[in-house]
């Protein structure tokens, strides 16, 4: 597999959806280095160092899979998440939802640059963090849009831009 698809990999499993991976060739304590920082735009950055790009790469890997990041996870709808859970929208921010309703928006209280209540795109969830038991864990799970709210986001990618 090549570099970009090795990268391209790591990006779906970490959830990159906002940009913000970057591969630098830098001066580093121990020489020059390349680096792989791996995040989103909006949220902190994991970086791996190592003298080839391979190397860099190699250790990103391996960290992605001992944080379980190419396992696979359980699949819902946004029609399944209900009042109080917590989501990780598009553009890297989270949120938790105050509403039970289904359909293409939900209510929800958004922790971004700043906090604020209002409606988002359905569309726009990413991931959804679900209690597990009683203990307290939370599992991460990836949402499944349906077609509607699919076609509402390209609709509004092509009025709009994306």
């Amino acid at each position: 597999m090549t570099i970009d698809k090795r990268i391209e990999a790591l990006e779906r499993a970490f959830r990159c959806t906002a940009a913000g991976t970057t591969i630098n060739r830098m001066l580093s304590k121990s020489g020059l280095a390349w680096v792989i920082a791996l995040g989103n735009m909006h949220a902190p950055k994991t970086f791996f160092e190592g003298k080839t790009i391979e190397e860099a790469l190699a250790k990103a890997e391996k960290w992605a899979e001992d944080e379980g990041l190419f396992k696979q996870h359980r699949v819902v709808t946004t029609n399944d998440l209900k009042k109080g859970t917590r989501v990780l929208l598009r553009n890297g921010f989270y949120a938790t939802l105050l509403d039970n309703r289904k359909g293409t928006t939900r209510l929800a209280d958004v922790e971004g640059i700043v906090r604020e209540s209002g409606s988002i795109y359905s569309h726009d969830i990413m991931k959804a963090f679900l209690p597990i038991g009683m203990g307290g864990a939370l599992e991460t799970v990836v949402i499944k849009h349906s077609a509607s709210q699919k076609n509402l986001r390209t609709s509004i990618v092509t009025m709009f831009g994306g």
